[in-house]
């Protein structure tokens, strides 16, 4: 059985990419998506982006790292990594320097945890991952599974169940479809069909109950504003009450500044 190695390299490599695509062009560098995405699967058109431009100034370059591309996955998130640092160096940004680093070291370590959580919540999962090759797969998983990872790392236990019965009625709904199409028998179609019509009303109180989550949080946000908007009216208030007060204080203070004594 393999590693962690290629699954962190697939979930890892999408920094590598948005490190480069930020410092080539900044109208091309979107929100963030880290968890995933890969050089041949999720990220293709932002690659061939930037293979574009290195293609302009170079096209023998281009060419190598298109080749590389195909070859040795791993070997041209190398080669791009070092086009990324070399455009840094150039732009001379060391404060932007170091906030990638920090930035990149935070998100490994989210991405270990998510690996490490992910394990030992779904080990038959985790194990069918570590043996696949397909980036794809590893990028579906991720989007499966992170909504719940991150539901229980903001303390939200409630919601992660929701999101967890939601994957479970999934299975069932696809197995179910899988049976269905899979006999030609007319009662055992019908019987099927009931147990799937359950399966479905039961998905459909999910999608209600995510939805209800959604609104309490709106309502939640909508209270908190209230309150700011309370407070910064008040503080408003009480300006337009002491405004009397505050300019007579700051007058003095500009023509009667505090005489300090001499010592020497």
């Amino acid at each position: 059985m393999k590693t962690k190695t290629f699954i962190t390299f697939i979930l890892a490599i999408g920094l590598v990419l948005s490190l480069s695509v930020s410092q080539v062009s900044a109208k091309e560098n979107k929100t963030e998506k880290p968890f995933g995405q890969n050089f041949n699967c999720a990220q293709g058109d932002n690659i061939e982006k930037v293979l574009s431009k290195i293609e302009r100034h170079s096209p023998e370059d281009a060419r190598k790292l298109r080749e590389l591309r195909e070859k040795d996955p791993q070997a041209f998130a190398a080669e791009m990594e070092k086009i990324a640092t070399h455009i840094k160096e150039r732009m001379g940004s060391r404060d932007s320097s170091k906030k990638q680093r920090r930035g990149k070291d935070k998100m490994r370590k989210f991405q270990a945890e998510f690996l490490e959580w992910f394990e030992l919540s779904y080990p038959k999962e985790f194990e069918a991952l570590s043996k696949s090759d397909d980036c794809e797969k590893i990028h579906v998983a991720s989007k499966k599974y992170m909504p719940i990872f991150m539901a229980l790392k903001k303390g939200r236990p409630e919601v992660a169940q929701i999101l967890k019965k939601d994957i479970e009625l999934a299975l069932q709904r696809d197995g179910l479809i899988r049976e269905f199409n899979a006999t030609d028998d007319v009662a055992a179609k019908d019987s099927i069909a009931d147990e799937l019509k359950i399966v479905v009303s039961q998905r459909f109180e999910i999608v209600i109950a995510k939805k209800r989550q959604r609104f309490d949080q709106l309502k939640s946000r909508i209270a908190e504003l209230e309150k700011e908007v309370e407070k910064q009216e008040a503080t408003l208030e009480q300006l337009e009450a002491e405004k009397e007060k505050q300019v007579e204080q700051r007058l003095k203070e500009l023509t009667q500044p505090e005489i300090t004594l001499q010592w020497n």
